[in-house]
C-alpha cells in the first residue's frame, strides 16, 4: 500500500514507434581512399518502395 492507503502501480511505459532509431552513415571516396568519420543521425520514418504491378506466378 501507498503512503496514502493507496496501492501503488508500475508506471506505464508509452509503447516505443517502431519506426524511430538510430542510422549511421560513412563516405568513402572511390579515388583517393579518403573516408569521412561515422556520421549518426536520428530518424523517425521509413520509406519503403512499393511496386507498382503484382505478379502471380502460379
Amino acid at each position: 500500500m501507498g503512503e496514502n492507503g493507496g496501492s501503488l502501480r508500475p508506471r506505464r511505459r508509452s509503447p516505443r514507434n517502431p519506426f524511430t532509431g538510430l542510422a549511421a552513415t560513412r563516405v568513402s571516396c572511390a579515388n583517393c581512399g579518403y573516408t569521412t568519420p561515422i556520421r549518426h543521425h536520428t530518424f523517425d520514418n521509413v520509406s519503403l518502395t512499393v511496386p507498382q504491378t503484382v505478379s502471380n506466378s502460379y
